[in-house]
């Protein structure tokens, strides 16, 4: 059992690297065309946006850390640590609003992640 859970850890960790990665592109992606669609290069919504994807990451980064710092054998189900990363993130949902596009992305992996 604390097999599959471990599994199930390195799974949600490699979920989260390939998230914080797909954000990433997408912010330079953003920074890279924004010259082409706004008259002033460096204006605020360019600001503002940068800002959203890093808050983002961070996010998606606080996750990361979080289920690495969680120990597979105190958890006797797999169902038992899905319920208990779903019950931090929770929580972090309901304290940080600045965070919380990001964590409703992971709640939502979490939710449809398969053992």
């Amino acid at each position: 059992m604390k097999e599959k859970i471990n599994k199930y850890k390195n799974r949600l960790i490699n979920k989260a690297n390939v998230l914080i990665e797909e954000i990433q592109r997408e912010k330079e992606e953003f920074k890279k065309k924004y010259p082409e669609t706004h008259v002033n290069p460096e204006g605020y919504v360019l600001k503002e946006n940068l800002a959203t994807y890093c808050a983002e990451i961070e996010a998606i980064k606080s996750f990361k850390q979080m289920i690495e710092n969680m120990d597979p054998q105190s958890f006797s189900s797999v169902e038992e640590f899905k319920n208990r990363v779903l019950e931090e993130l929770n929580k972090m949902y309901s304290n940080y609003t600045r965070l919380r596009a990001g964590l409703r992305i992971m709640i939502e992996c979490i939710k449809s992640t398969f053992v």
